[in-house]
């Protein structure tokens, strides 16, 4: 069966980043989410805790600061490349 996966840039309402994610996660396909390096802290660490142990939501680590009409909202998901790996069977 195909597998999909999404990429959620977001950043600001975590809590319903969150659930977007859940929803797209429920039948096994993955997401990877970035959060603007320009968000709040406390609204990443909020995001983190509400996927933390869910194996299909992935993070990316390093959060890149996006500013709107400039290169860095497509480049910033580009660190998620070597974690979006399928592992070996």
């Amino acid at each position: 069966m195909a597998s999909i996966a999404f990429l959620l840039l977001a950043h600001k309402a975590p809590d319903r980043v969150a659930a977007q994610a859940r929803m797209l996660s429920a039948r096994g396909d993955h997401v990877v989410i970035h959060f603007d390096g320009n968000a709040a802290q406390a609204d990443w660490l909020r995001l983190a805790e509400a996927v933390a142990g869910l194996p299909c939501i992935h993070l990316v680590r390093r959060r890149r600061r996006c500013g709107w009409g400039q290169w860095s909202p497509a480049g910033s998901p580009a660190p998620a490349g070597p974690g979006c790996r399928r592992p070996p069977r």
